[in-house]
């Protein structure tokens, strides 16, 4: 049963791409009683970048004694830029974390057999991929897109994602919409000593939300907004970027579905369409 969904709690993880901005670790701490959970759940994104093309990659996981959103920051160092944000028009500074403090927790990725995503004129066949020996508290597989066979971007056309089964997930389908382009002469930035405004063109009102990202030096400003085209972000998140560097101002615009396959009762496919520009 597919199931719109408005309000993204977590977005971003297993993001690649050259115009993906710095981001900071999601520490993986000791969670205390109010914290610490246990479940499943999925997330996979379709990640639209300049090029014309659309990778995938995402994944189904059981954790215990770790929160969900600290499941996915374990994942994924980018996941903590939306974490805590889901109401609109929240603007915040991503402070650089301690390092990770290791727990007793458990993270194990799920094989649904083969996933196939489809387009109504390409097909792509998605295996399972071995997560990285990084973390000794993670294990299973994971899901990403061959590079050398992405999928075309068309926007407004419905993405589907298929999956076979496999020893842990049994067959599902979902299907998403893609978001709307954001062309790059829209985006504009403002000039210094300005009001921090920042603009894409034409919003998208079929957009769940505009994720903005401000990056100067080492500090991040993080924004979600509806998908006006415009945003003007609060002068006392603004003052905290360092001024007089190279700046670069990534728009992301965001649709998604949440979904359920057998033996997962709650996942997410989300599609996001991105346009970065630098000052200097």
């Amino acid at each position: 049963m597919l199931t719109k969904h408005r309000s993204l709690l977590f977005v971003g993880a297993l993001l690649s791409g050259a115009c993906e901005p710095p981001v900071t670790h999601v520490p993986v701490r000791t969670p205390g009683a109010e914290e610490a959970s246990a479940g499943t759940f999925g997330l996979f994104t379709l990640v639209a970048g300049g090029d014309g093309t659309v990778a995938l990659s995402g994944q189904f996981f059981e954790y215990r004694g770790i929160a969900r959103e600290r499941a996915l920051g374990a994942l994924s160092p980018t996941i903590n830029l939306l974490n805590h944000q889901s109401g609109e028009g929240r603007c915040r500074v991503v402070a650089p974390e301690a390092a990770p403090v290791r727990a007793e927790f458990q993270i194990d990725l799920l094989d649904a057999g083969v996933l196939h995503a489809f387009t109504p004129w390409t097909e792509q066949a998605i295996g399972p991929r071995r997560f990285p020996d990084a973390l000794p508290e993670v294990s299973g597989v994971i899901y990403v897109s061959a590079e050398d066979r992405p999928l075309p971007y068309a926007p407004e056309v419905e993405y589907v994602l298929r999956g076979d089964g496999g020893s842990d997930v049994g067959r599902f389908e979902v299907r998403v919409g893609a978001p709307s382009p954001l062309a790059p002469e829209d985006l504009l930035l403002p000039p210094p000593d300005a009001p921090m405004e920042i603009t894409w063109g034409e919003g998208d009102p079929e957009s769940d939300f505009a994720h903005i990202l401000v990056a100067e030096g080492d500090t991040l400003v993080s924004c979600i907004t509806p998908d006006t085209g415009h945003l003007t972000i609060p002068e006392a998140v603004a003052e905290r970027l360092p001024g007089g560097g190279e700046m670069t101002v990534t728009v992301r615009r965001v649709r998604s579905q949440a979904f359920t396959a057998p033996g997962i009762p709650t996942a997410e496919l989300v599609f996001i369409v991105q346009r970065s520009r630098s000052t200097g």
